[in-house]
């Protein structure tokens, strides 16, 4: 199918701009994008490729990340510290810190590769996926962490997660909350299990074994249910193959209720009610050379072929993820960037989610984006960061 016959079969975009700013004139407007009955969100989109140098030694490293920074108006610092261990090796409990903590682990940035016959190389793979999230209910992620050393085949490190964090009681839920312990005894899986597993593989295979299923599964949604992973059959990109169980009586056999009124939408019970946070104020931000980056502008940013055509642009580049596409999942993504002193288009966030493929592929876009005319303050080229809502509409 041609793109022009998927927009107009499957979405149209709808498109404004707007400053992300504090100021009195903007305030409503800001307050609609941003908040939903006083509850906030933010997930930031980090695609870094670098190189270090430490003594002989030089790291490749390649950080994916879609890192939760705000859920329902909580900072979410205990998740942002797994994370941090899990992916960076620190303690720290944000993303700004943990990234700058493990690259100063990795020696000096360098621009090329040292010519030189005696260095030796490592690769450094760290990825953070969104899979799967219900509104102040839960957020799930796959999490991987992969070290190698030159050619070797192996990694020596290679750490693989799924995890789904539950907002009301901010924890990160553990299989057995999620799998009735009945059914995997000594973790090892029931062969109905595996044998469900299986059945929805991405391609076929003659037998799931239990010792195939790592001690892990996350809720995606609804519609999908739970993912695991197949630990000895590895997918393109190095990672443990992932196998998504679409809900099914036979599934929710094996789901405990606590799964099952996640996945329902039903909140969990707290001892205490939590009272409403009031929308916080739009933190002070910086670059990494310490230039800071403005909300709003004497001349604000412009794209340099007008804004019909940017939204002939996006449409251009939007895809609509098959999961969303063929469950009609419609409605609004805000996502946040910066345009810097250059043009170039840099720190992107989601202020406004929608779906995971659907966020994702948002971001995307918007990065894919020419450079704009940057803005200025007294004549000068300052960082600024805007914000654009999307609006998708399936037909």
């Amino acid at each position: 199918m041609s793109k022009d016959v998927f927009r107009k079969t499957f979405f149209r975009l709808l498109l404004f701009f707007m400053p992300l700013t504090a100021a009195a004139q903007q305030m409503d407007k800001l307050s609609r994008l941003m908040v939903n009955d006083s509850h906030t969100y933010k997930i930031s989109y980090v695609d870094e490729r670098k190189l270090f140098l430490k003594d002989n030694v030089v790291t490749l490293s390649a950080v994916t990340l879609e890192w939760p920074e705000r859920i329902s108006g909580t900072s979410v610092d205990g998740l942002q510290k797994w994370l941090c261990t899990m992916l960076f090796g620190n303690d720290c409990q944000s993303l700004t810190q943990g990234r700058k903590q493990f690259y100063e682990t990795l020696g000096e940035e360098i621009k090329a590769m040292p010519d030189d016959p005696n260095i030796k190389r490592q690769y450094i793979t760290l990825k953070l996926i969104e899979m799967g999230w219900d509104k102040d209910k839960y957020m799930s992620f796959r999490v991987m962490a992969q070290h190698r050393d030159g050619d070797e085949p192996k990694p020596k490190l290679n750490i693989q997660r799924l995890i789904t964090y539950e907002v009301a009681t901010e924890q990160i839920l553990t299989t057995p909350e999620l799998i009735k312990s009945k059914y995997m005894p000594n973790k090892m899986y029931h062969p109905e299990m595996c044998a469900l597993i299986a059945t929805n593989m991405p391609k076929v295979e003659a037998k799931i074994y239990a010792d195939d299923i790592p001690d892990q599964v996350c809720l995606l949604n609804k519609r999908s249910g739970v993912a695991f992973n197949l630990k000895n059959v590895p997918d393109n990109d190095g990672m443990d193959m992932l196998v998504e169980i679409k809900r099914t009586r036979l599934l929710e056999f094996f789901l405990t209720s606590r799964a099952i009124k996640l996945l329902d939408g039903e909140q969990a019970k707290t001892k205490t009610k939590k009272a409403a946070r009031p929308l916080p104020r739009p933190e002070e931000e910086f670059m990494d050379d310490g230039q800071p980056v403005y909300l709003v502008a004497d001349s604000m940013p412009q794209y340099p072929d007008g804004m019909e055509k940017l939204s002939e642009f996006l449409m251009q580049q939007l895809t609509y993820p098959e999961f969303e596409k063929t469950n009609k999942i419609q409605g609004r993504v805000v996502v946040s960037f910066v345009i810097g002193t250059d043009g170039r288009i840099c720190r992107p966030y989601v202020i406004l989610p929608l779906s995971p493929g659907i966020d994702r592929a948002a971001v995307k876009a918007v990065l894919d984006m020419k450079p704009w005319i940057p803005g200025k303050m007294d004549g000068t080229p300052v960082n600024v960061r805007m914000t654009i809502p999307l609006v998708f509409r399936a037909n």
